[in-house]
């Protein structure tokens, strides 16, 4: 008996995303209409979305300090200037990584408020 409730309720749950999707039609291609289903939930898209904006500013000021040779990541001056740099290329490439992935915690924050 419960799982018929569950397989009923799932049922139900399917019918409304597809009716949220648009019709299908034979080849399975929708009618023009846009994804509305979130992928990750609220709290999710707002956690990801504030950890990825701290992630985002920080790696962008360890990649300038790196690559403007300051004084302040490297004071013994162990490193040599062509490892400063590359560092920082790494730095701003996962910043832009960070960004990648605030944009779409972002999306998915709007898409579950919007409800």
């Amino acid at each position: 008996m419960m799982v018929l409730v569950v397989t009923n309720g799932w049922r139900q749950s399917t019918r409304r995303r597809r009716n949220q999707i648009g019709s299908q039609d034979e080849a399975g291609s929708t009618s023009g209409t846009k994804c509305k289903w979130p992928i990750c939930g609220y709290g999710c898209s707002a956690c990801c979305s504030v950890i990825s904006a701290w992630g985002l500013v920080m790696l962008a000021v360890l990649g300038f300090l790196f690559s403007g040779n300051d004084n302040l990541v490297d004071p013994e001056g162990e490193m040599n200037k062509s490892d400063k740099e590359k560092t920082g290329t790494a730095c701003y490439i996962a910043a832009g990584m960070y960004l990648a992935t605030f944009i779409f915690s972002v999306w998915q924050f709007k898409l579950n408020t919007s409800k």
